[in-house]
C-alpha cells in the first residue's frame, strides 16, 4: 500500500532549492516508486536546468522494467 504525503512537495521544494543556493550541480535520484506530483516535480527540476536526475531502480526479478 502507498500511502500520499501531502507535505512533502514543499519540503521537497524548499530542500532542492537551497541545494540550488549552495551551488550543487546535480542531485540525483533512484526510486521504485513515485507518486504523480512528487514525478512532475522531479521533471520541473530535472527540465528547468537539470538540477536533477532521477532514474528507476529495479531489483532481480522486478515486474517493471
Amino acid at each position: 500500500m502507498i500511502f500520499s504525503n501531502p507535505g512533502l512537495v514543499p519540503r521537497l521544494v524548499e530542500w532542492l532549492e537551497m541545494q540550488r543556493l549552495l551551488g550543487v550541480g546535480t542531485v540525483r535520484f533512484f526510486y521504485f516508486y513515485l507518486a504523480d506530483d512528487i514525478h512532475r516535480l522531479m521533471e520541473h527540476y530535472r527540465d528547468d536546468g537539470g538540477l536533477v536526475q532521477f532514474t528507476r531502480a529495479s531489483l532481480p526479478g522486478d515486474m517493471h522494467p
